[in-house]
């Protein structure tokens, strides 16, 4: 019983892995939507750290705007 609960749960493992890899996105679009979630809740400083470290793995480096 143990060896086909441990079957399944690996196959269930390996097919999440291959859907999110199926799926997943640029850099720069998971970027943008991190911004977008930032700019709907600015209290979120774990979402901001987040959203610096993957400013910096993309290159060439997004543009930062002027600000007025």
């Amino acid at each position: 019983m143990k060896r086909i609960e441990w079957k399944l749960w690996c196959g269930f493992v390996l097919l999440a892995l291959f859907a999110t890899s199926t799926y997943a996105e640029s850099p720069r679009e998971q970027l943008r939507q991190m911004v977008e979630q930032l700019q709907n809740n600015p209290n979120d400083n774990a979402l901001r750290e987040k959203i610096i470290k993957q400013a910096q793995t993309i290159k060439p480096t997004p543009v930062v705007p002027e600000v007025s």
